[in-house]
């Protein structure tokens, strides 16, 4: 640091405290006054810790959702290119999400595929849907996971068998609350 090399005024007084966050610190808030009549005191510390704090939150929250993005953004392309999907059947409310390849798997549009165990069970052959819901009423009855293989039909008619493997997932209290697959 050269005292020529900064830029703009000098300022007479500061207050800085760092933006620590629980996976440590991240930097520093400063305050800066260009008036000799400004001086920090401790009640303007506290409001900048507070500040500081809600900062840091908001930057680890940013941090987070990115790393989220990214790491479902790596899933996706995984299943992608291993020509696997997944699907999330969800107990409470009653919520079936397909993953984007699942969709392709099944021949339909993932920006516009809304799927529902109805909507799955109508895609397969009709002599297969009767022991196909008896299945899942047993997963749901035992709470154990299982695998079989199914045949589906895509809209334009393709028959394609599938390996699927259903895990069952618990509450605290041992209640079915969601399937996977």
């Amino acid at each position: 640091y050269r005292e020529d090399s900064y830029v703009g005024t000098a300022s007479s007084h500061w207050l800085g405290v760092p933006l620590k966050t629980k996976s440590g610190t991240l930097g520093a808030l400063v305050v800066q006054s260009y008036s000799g009549e400004v001086r920090y005191e401790e009640a303007d510390k506290v409001v900048l810790e507070f500040v500081s704090g809600q900062v840091a939150a908001a930057i680890e929250r940013k941090q987070a959702e990115e790393a989220l993005r990214t790491s479902e953004s790596r899933l996706e392309e995984a299943q992608r290119l291993a020509h696997l999907g997944s699907w999330n059947w969800d107990g409470t409310t009653e919520t079936l999400t397909w993953s984007d390849e699942l969709c392709r798997i099944y021949g339909v549009d993932p920006a516009t595929h809304r799927p529902s165990f109805g909507d799955f069970i109508r895609r397969l052959p009709e002599e297969d849907r009767d022991a196909m819901v008896a299945r899942f009423a047993r997963a749901y009855a035992d709470k154990q996971p299982f695998h079989h293989e199914t045949r589906v039909v895509r809209p334009d008619g393709e028959v394609r068998t599938l390996f699927d493997k259903v895990e069952v997932i618990l509450d605290a209290r041992g209640e079915v609350i969601a399937l996977a697959g």
